[in-house]
């Protein structure tokens, strides 16, 4: 359409099974990928780390127990980045620490003398990748990135209507912590008001306000959810670990630490080893990232390979690696990666490229992996609402990408016909609503989806 003149285009569909171009336009420009990134992140991982690589969580006793219960000593948590301890991967939040605690339980605690340590040190202490963008730091999908995770970094603020009007509304928050504060300014109006809620974050604070309104709503059906980012990952998990020993009834009177601001260095092989668990396989942690697209758990997953990979567990040490898996089906360097999760500004990638990648995917052992880790249509993820019962719904595998201006879409069209395409739809720099651009790109989708 004449409204999509200034925008930038970039398409690349083929065929996997003739190796024929179907269709391109700027096959060979760079476009920002947006979450379509995490297709070579996840990719990359596959092949580096194995899908049955797991992330370990390791609790230690740095001390004695006495006949009376009473642990004199240090808990030092040690962590290898795992993204899991998540709602998403645990019924509630207050069994993500049970089998933690309940070890401790086990062996007669009632008390802790000592400190609980996090030692977050696998990955280095950077906390965002180069070219995010400043105002999105307080939100959830730009989360600290660490070595010791828990609630995605972040926490929900669920807010509901007051009894009355002109009250201050109510709000739950999800862990309830203590360790943001929060000003609630969210008023209750009229029952024919629009909800507008926002919040401000002191940048290196966790002091959170609110403010806004909701309408009156007597039954408490509508809730606003805001997802919100902590600041110091480390010492939020340390504090949700404690809050969990008293639901155990263990008291805790000592101080939270980072390994960093502790003037001893743990000698591990010295020390009791008392908890060591295993998270879920990463072939069940890359259909979190490419289905619901999570940022957080790109980045640990960039920063893993890596870890694991000779480097220092930084950003740079994953992308180099992401540079060298590249190059196995991508001969040129013309293109930027500066994340794992495609959130950043810098990142510039071509359709080509992308085309490449899923072609290779299709023909490595990880086919499987990766294909079953895309969003599907009518299926929880990004593409839920997308497709839905058309002729696409059980035939295609994508990975979609959104900011501001830019929406694309990758991934395979299993055709009528029995033909396997790959496709790159990348629209950027547009001014249109977004539904528009996703309503051309589904047209396009379901016209391959019924090719003979």
């Amino acid at each position: 359409t004449k409204k999509l003149d200034e925008a930038q285009i970039g398409i690349n569909i083929s065929s996997i099974d003739n190796n024929q171009v179907i269709y391109s336009k700027n096959p060979e420009k760079n476009f920002l990928p947006a979450s379509t990134l995490k297709l070579v992140t996840t990719s990359a991982a596959l092949e580096y780390l194995g899908k049955n690589f797991t992330y370990n969580n390791k609790l230690y006793l740095d001390g004695t127990v006495k006949k009376n219960g009473e642990f004199i000593g240090n808990l030092i948590i040690r962590g290898s980045g795992d993204p899991t301890l998540s709602l998403e991967f645990y019924k509630s939040e207050n069994v993500i620490f049970d089998d933690w605690v309940a070890k401790l339980d086990s062996l007669g605690i009632k008390s802790i003398k000592g400190n609980i340590i996090g030692d977050d040190n696998y990955f280095d202490d950077t906390y965002y990748p180069n070219g995010w963008s400043w105002e999105d730091m307080k939100y959830s999908y730009s989360a600290q990135v660490g070595a010791l995770s828990v609630f995605d970094n972040s926490i929900t603020a669920k807010i509901t209507s007051a009894d009355k009007v002109n009250e201050i509304s109510n709000m739950i928050l999800v862990p309830n912590s203590d360790f943001v504060r929060i000003v609630n300014n969210v008023k209750t109006i009229p029952e024919s008001g629009i909800s507008e809620v926002s919040f401000e974050r002191d940048a290196v604070t966790n002091f959170f306000e609110f403010f806004g309104n909701v309408p009156f709503d007597p039954r408490k059906k509508d809730t606003v959810v805001n997802e919100i980012a902590i600041d110091n990952p480390t010492l939020y998990f340390l504090n949700n670990f404690s809050d969990h020993l008293r639901h155990f009834n263990i008291r805790f009177k000592g101080a939270l630490i980072d390994i960093d601001d502790w003037n001893e260095t743990p000698v591990y092989f010295k020390i009791n080893l008392m908890f060591d668990k295993p998270s879920v396989p990463l072939d069940d942690i890359i259909e979190y990232v490419n289905r619901k697209s999570s940022n957080l758990t790109a980045e640990i997953i960039l920063k893993t390979i890596g870890k694991e990979n000779g480097g220092d567990g930084s950003f740079q040490s994953g992308i180099n690696l992401l540079e060298k898996f590249i190059s196995k089906f991508y001969p040129n360097n013309d293109y930027n990666i500066a994340d794992g999760s495609g959130l950043s500004r810098l990142d510039f990638v071509s359709p080509n490229l992308m085309t490449n990648l899923l072609k290779y995917m299709y023909k490595s052992d990880n086919k499987a992996s990766i294909i079953n880790s895309l969003a599907q249509p009518g299926k929880p993820g990004t593409l839920e609402r997308r497709l839905k019962n058309s002729i696409a719904q059980n035939r295609v595998f994508a990975k979609t990408g959104s900011m501001n201006g830019v929406s694309n879409i990758a991934g395979y069209v299993f055709t009528e016909g029995g033909e396997t395409f790959t496709f790159v739809l990348y629209f950027n720099n547009f001014t249109l609503p977004q539904a528009e651009i996703n309503n051309l790109q589904d047209l396009i989708i379901m016209r391959l989806a019924s090719f003979q």
